[in-house]
């Protein structure tokens, strides 16, 4: 094999023909999900990368800007929607939308299709920034791309954020100056999001600052909206907790629904 892997090494190491090698990379949305996990498996092992580059030199400037989010059920990414919606039509351009739900597996041939729809740059959230074959690919091929929400660690990537371990530092000792030392943090799976490990990380911060040992934490998927079994035994066992931190809004109003079925108030 060269040191460069190819798309016939992909084949080989999938088991697969080139000719699906092939329509994974150029038409994800047209091969069975099995497959394409397949493939999309062996380019990461060879740390394969299509030559996207090479066909978009082809092609004229299309006015066309990709977005990629983990869902639009979140008001937060639907309304960042709406709002690149607005900004792009003002400059004349077509906004091309895509969702990944938080499946990081996903989010490679979400990209693809997008690229090749021919648009001009991606506005991505994903699932990890610092560790994610997308980035990778696009700063390879040198793609425009801007990160939305995501707080990647290297400086030479452009992204835009709130800041979610201070914001979450910032909610956990507001609730520990009420006097609450017994709290717990509801947050979406880590592996679908940087951003709700970083607000863990400001809420053990938070913790640790005011010489609180223990931390609660619950993880549950995004979209869960019945917490009420999750929160049993930290909300009426022994040690019930006096708190709950939660890492999005949508957590946030679980929770309340939780607390309310199990009798306490709000």
């Amino acid at each position: 094999m060269s040191s460069k892997p190819t798309m016939r090494d992909v084949a080989r190491k999938s088991g697969l023909s080139i000719a699906t090698v092939s329509r994974v990379i150029n038409f994800p949305g047209e091969v069975p999900a099995e497959t394409a996990e397949i493939v999309t498996a062996a380019m990461r092992y060879l740390n394969y990368r299509p030559n996207i580059n090479g066909r978009r030199l082809k092609m004229t400037h299309t006015r066309t800007v990709g977005v990629l989010v983990p869902t639009l059920a979140n008001p937060v990414f639907a309304t960042s929607v709406q709002g690149i919606e607005q900004e792009a039509n003002q400059e004349g351009l077509t906004v091309l939308l895509t969702s990944s739900n938080y499946d990081p597996e996903r989010e490679m041939g979400a990209v693809s299709a997008l690229l090749n729809n021919r648009v001009d740059g991606l506005i991505l959230t994903l699932a990890n920034a610092d560790n994610n074959p997308v980035v990778d690919l696009l700063l390879a091929e040198k793609i425009p791309f801007v990160l939305l929400f995501n707080q990647p660690e290297r400086a030479d990537i452009a992204a835009i954020s709130v800041d979610n371990a201070k914001s979450a530092f910032d909610i956990t000792n507001a609730m520990i100056a009420k006097g609450h030392r017994s709290l717990v943090m509801v947050a979406g799976q880590f592996e679908s999001s940087d951003r709700s490990r970083q607000r863990y990380d400001g809420f053990c911060r938070a913790l640790d600052q005011a010489g609180i040992e223990k931390k609660h934490l619950v993880q549950v998927r995004f979209g869960e909206t019945d917490l009420v079994e999750p929160l049993r035994d930290l909300l009426l066992g022994p040690d019930a907790v006096t708190g709950i931190v939660c890492s999005t809004d949508m957590l946030a109003i679980a929770a309340i629904s939780a607390c309310r079925a199990h009798g306490l108030s709000v």
